[in-house]
């Protein structure tokens, strides 16, 4: 299973990236939305962990291109933001879930 990590956040993402290949998992990573965008032409991951708030192309407008591609593949959000319209938006384009950060990768692991 291929995991694609997309967080600007450079510690979030080595954390999220390390924990998913301890569980034996792919992982790609990327912390600029335009380099992320642009890659999705080579091919889907087969999960998505997508931060909303990145530099050059927002979380968003990856997710629209992402269900262009594939409607099926499970994207998660990850946001600090509280702004329901912004959780709304994610949700209206096809996000399976959102984690809210901070979080503790310790509790996931445990369920």
């Amino acid at each position: 299973m291929k995991i694609c990590v997309i967080e600007d956040d450079y510690l979030l993402s080595k954390v999220v990236c390390h924990f998913c290949e301890k569980e034996r998992y792919e992982v790609i990573k990327y912390f600029d939305g335009l380099e992320a965008f642009n890659s999705l032409e080579e091919g889907l991951a087969d999960l998505y962990f997508l931060d909303i708030n990145l530099p050059n192309v927002d979380g968003i407008e990856i997710l629209k291109q992402i269900r262009k591609l594939d409607k099926n593949v499970p994207v998660i959000v990850i946001t600090a933001s509280i702004e329901m319209e912004i959780l709304e938006e994610a949700f209206l384009y096809g996000c399976d879930e959102y984690i809210k950060k901070p979080f503790d990768l310790i509790t996931y692991q445990m369920l």
